[in-house]
């Protein structure tokens, strides 16, 4: 049996609301959105975190946060926003946390690893090195290579392995976690960025992380908001691959 808990794990009070959703002034804010994590109550894995959202630790002192990501998407910093309380409010113990997978490793998706020291980290491994090695700029900003680096358990995937899932290539089962939870190649955002489905009694769902960022981009063109590439083009790791993705969900 498996149950899914949609998690709340920060949210942003974008700056530049513009570049999300096409209306206002370029710095108007206002324009609300989350980061999205999910807990997964499984009968033979215990509890499987997917994303972690910040840690309780940034909550309590956000200076640990870099300058940017203050400025342009403004969290409140409230401790019941992070993971951790969020499991302690559904009853659950963190302890019980065996396993988190990671869509990628960007400081609002992966610093709440902190949090779970015991716990195996899943992601792909080329997200991994690329975290590791803080070549560019860009990589320095996105990634907490210190926290990274210092987290004891971790299990790189290939992204290159695996079968054809719903039209998707290189999908493969997480071992460990028996059938009910893959790895899926959503690369361009960073780079080894993934999705993860889930099954759920008959049906499967995809936690596509930020493949995608805003409910508003499923509208078919030319309904979608028009700045929102903007802001994805700046933060991408290949912009190319990443559009691509705005056609899959799209249909």
């Amino acid at each position: 049996m498996i149950k899914v808990h949609h998690l709340n794990c920060t949210t942003f009070n974008l700056r530049f609301a513009r570049l999300f959703d096409g209306h206002g002034k370029i710095f108007d804010g206002g324009l609300s959105c989350v980061t999205h994590c999910l807990l997964v109550e499984t009968a033979s894995a215990g509890l499987v975190l997917i994303d972690t959202g910040f840690s309780i630790q940034d909550a309590n002192n956000p200076k640990r946060v870099p300058p940017i990501f203050h400025f342009a998407f403004r969290p409140p910093w409230k401790s019941e926003e992070t993971v951790l309380a969020s499991i302690k409010a559904l009853g659950f113990s963190p302890e019980e946390v065996h396993h988190i997978l990671l869509t990628h490793l960007d400081i609002d998706h992966a610093s709440g690893l902190v949090d779970f020291p015991w716990a195996k980290a899943h992601v792909y491994s080329e997200e991994l090195q690329s975290a590791l090695s803080g070549k560019s700029i860009k990589d320095r900003l996105r990634y907490n290579r210190i926290r990274i680096k210092n987290h004891e358990h971790w299990e790189g995937h290939d992204h290159m392995v695996g079968d054809t899932w719903y039209g998707l290539k290189k999908v493969h089962p997480i071992k460990e976690l028996g059938n009910d939870f893959a790895f899926v190649p959503l690369a361009g955002h960073s780079a080894g960025h993934g999705g993860i489905a889930i099954h759920t009694d008959d049906e499967w769902m995809l936690h596509a992380g930020d493949a995608y960022m805003m409910h508003t981009e499923l509208r078919p063109l030319p309904d979608g908001p028009s700045n929102t590439g903007l802001f994805q083009s700046f933060i991408a790791d290949n912009q190319r691959v990443y559009a691509s993705y705005y056609v899959l969900f799209c249909g």
